[in-house]
């Protein structure tokens, strides 16, 4: 009604005609060292990754733990004597809990 007429356009977009454009735009973006440098200084804030870095230690921690896990019971497999009573048992026992590991 900006000049005394009624506006009767009807935008018809449908997502899936503009969805891919837009991604395709953000990729490109998100690629240019200088967007990338001047976000940063319209946000004016540093990303904290100190809640990521310490969970990746963690991780970390677990599976060098899990590495070790699987290294002891590959030497107890090995190492099983043969008069060890239900030997046969104790294998695959042992070997089914290393698949797991394995997973």
């Amino acid at each position: 009604m900006d000049r005394g007429h009624v506006c009767d356009y009807k935008a018809n977009l449908k997502k899936t005609d503009i969805e891919p454009l837009v991604i395709e735009v953000i990729k490109e973006l998100v690629q240019d060292e200088h967007f990338a440098t001047e976000i940063k200084k319209r946000i004016g804030i540093q990303v904290d990754t100190s809640k990521i870095d310490s969970e990746i230690k963690n991780y970390e921690s677990k599976l060098r733990e899990v590495e070790l896990n699987k290294s002891r019971l590959k030497h107890d497999i090995d190492s099983l004597p043969l008069d060890t009573n239900h030997r046969e048992r104790k294998l695959q026992d042992m070997q089914v809990r290393l698949t797991g590991y394995m997973i």
